[in-house]
């Protein structure tokens, strides 16, 4: 199993690369949307559709390349505290972005382009689900760097 290692830690490092790295971007787009009013639907409409046509799929991606360098490298994940914090992280992530933060995009958009000034309680959500996504996004980024960390230095 050990010849499959190479190819293995190439997919993972891709899917990370290119699935996360994206993320990065979210930020700067939210912000230009919020400058904007007549582009908030699209920037909001840009960040899901990398989300989930790019950023879940190959978040799964490195999820399962990991699962298997675990097995090829028989790591004992309780016994290596900074693995473990690790997928803890990328776990809560990943949970995150599919259950709240994806949703919470949907219901924007979907009230954003709806034709029509949302009603008072419609405001309060939307302004409770913008704040929502943004510190979501904070803490999945953060997440993510901490990760990196984690995985070059192995700290401890």
């Amino acid at each position: 199993m050990t010849e499959l290692f190479p190819f293995v830690l190439v997919l993972h490092l891709l899917g990370a690369i290119a699935g996360i790295g994206p993320t990065f971007a979210f930020a700067h787009i939210s912000a230009l949307g919020r400058t904007s009013p007549v582009h908030a639907t699209f920037a909001v409409s840009v960040v899901r559709s990398i989300q989930t046509r790019f950023t879940v799929p190959l978040a799964t991606l490195t999820l399962a390349t990991g699962v298997a360098l675990l097995i090829i490298l028989r790591y004992d994940v309780l016994q290596t505290r900074w693995l473990l914090l690790s997928i803890v992280l990328f776990v809560s992530s990943l949970l995150w972005a599919l259950l709240v933060q994806n949703r919470d995009l949907l219901r924007v958009i979907e009230v954003a382009s709806s034709g029509r000034s949302p009603t008072p309680e419609e405001s309060a959500d939307l302004q409770r689900r913008r704040r929502r996504i943004r510190y979501g996004g904070l803490y999945m980024r953060a997440a993510a760097i901490a990760i990196l960390f984690l995985m070059v230095l192995k700290p401890f």
